[in-house]
Order: structure tokens, then sequence, then C-alpha cells
């Protein structure tokens, strides 16, 4: 299990291979220096890096307002990132709300 804190880095990495990073396999979800903000506001995600391999398990955790929920709706297509880059592979990602919501 990865565990990673959105407001700060990720938890006590115990490697110098990249956390997510499996030898010869692309990772399930990658993201590169991700940016958010909302407006001319202060960026919600900044410089936020790391990668996830195909099966593994990672939880974010961090304060309530730290950008949890905007990391997956990126992740989900739902937000577009202010910038940096994030790929996802495979099928469409899905995001499940913590409250009941509607989509336009």
């Amino acid at each position: 299990m990865t565990l990673l804190d959105v407001a700060g880095a990720i938890a006590e990495p115990t490697t110098d291979v990249p956390v997510g990073a499996a030898p010869g396999r692309q990772p399930a979800v990658r993201v590169d220096r991700l940016v958010k903000r909302f407006g001319r506001g202060p960026a919600v995600l900044d410089d936020v890096t790391l990668q996830v391999a195909p099966g593994e398990f990672a939880c974010l955790v961090g304060a309530s307002g730290c950008g949890k929920s905007t990391l997956l709706s990126i992740l989900a297509g739902l937000e577009a990132p202010t910038g940096g880059t994030v790929a996802v592979a495979g099928s469409r990602p899905a995001l499940m709300f913590q409250e009941p919501a509607l989509l336009p």
C-alpha cells in the first residue's frame, strides 16, 4: 500500500525507486508536477508528483480542504489541471462521491 499525504510528501519512502514504480511496467496512474488553482486564488495542489502501479492500493490522507477530492476529480477527468501532466492507463477512470450527487 502506498500512503500519500496530500498536504505534504509521500510518507516515508523506503527505496530509491519512485513509489508505485515497478521496473519495466507502466504505472496505472502517473501524476507529474500537478498544479491546480481555482480562479486567481492560491494553488490547491502545488507540484504533486506520484505514480500508482497496476493493482496497487493507494490511500490519500490529509486534512479537510487539502485537495484530496480535487486530485481524485482531476484523475477522473471531472476537473482540468492548471499545470503539470496526468496519465491514467486503461479505460475511463471512475469516481464515487462522498455524498449523493448528479453530474450535468
